[in-house]
């Protein structure tokens, strides 16, 4: 069996991916009305309110340590910048992305590898 830690982990892996990961499809489609997006981009921002709430109280979202629950949440936070959605209500969650994960050594590597900066 795994630690209490292991599954909060899958527990927040889980929520990226069912909550936010999925809840960004439709916006990825030319074939979304502009409606819908609108009613989308609503839902998602509430959903990462959920993200900042644990943020206020934790160095990284499953605790003090980075986990792939971070590099996971990372990688869905900026989608959101390109679908140009403002998550700037959300300071801890922002700081959070900035601070901890942006400049980790291994983040820049992978993100200059993939040609996203």
């Amino acid at each position: 069996m795994g630690s209490l830690q292991s599954y909060h982990q899958l527990e927040l892996v889980n929520y990226i991916a069912t909550e936010l990961h999925k809840g960004f499809s439709p916006l990825f489609s030319p074939l979304t009305p502009d409606n819908y997006r609108e009613i989308v981009i609503k839902s998602l921002i509430t959903k990462f309110s959920y993200m900042e709430n644990l943020l206020v109280k934790r160095k990284f979202i499953n605790g003090e340590h980075f986990t792939i629950a971070d590099a996971y949440l990372f990688t869905i936070y900026r989608w959101a910048t390109v679908v140009n959605i403002d998550l700037s209500q959300y300071q801890h969650l922002t700081q959070y992305v900035e601070e901890k994960i942006n400049q980790r050594k291994s983040v820049q590597e992978a993100l200059t590898t993939e040609g996203l900066i």
